[in-house]
């Protein structure tokens, strides 16, 4: 699938729409017995569309998408994201790095 045409905006909103386990009207038709298919047979539709999109625009566009849609404004994005996002971090790592060590 060519994903260049759309915009960043568009692409993570294609890319929220597939992470909930929906398809995404603005990839046209839905495949067929979509309905009918459990999470994993969806999984490994929409897998590889998340996946290059999130290649594409990053993950802090994927955010951003999602925080503004939770009706904040880009200044506060950008607060979350080199504050809060970053201690999330930091503590995911930490927690890997304690795992491998124990």
């Amino acid at each position: 699938m060519n994903f260049l045409n759309f915009s960043t905006t568009k692409l993570a909103e294609i890319w929220n729409e597939a992470n909930g386990w929906r398809w995404p009207e603005d990839l046209g038709v839905k495949p067929e017995g979509w309905k009918a298919m459990n999470i994993d047979e969806q999984a490994k539709i929409l897998a590889p569309i998340t996946i290059k999109i999130k290649k594409m625009i990053g993950e802090k566009e994927l955010l951003r998408y999602h925080i503004l849609n939770l009706c904040r404004t880009n200044e506060e994005f950008e607060r979350w994201w080199d504050t809060e996002h970053k201690k999330f971090l930091k503590k995911i790592l930490a927690r890997l790095l304690l795992s491998r060590v124990l």
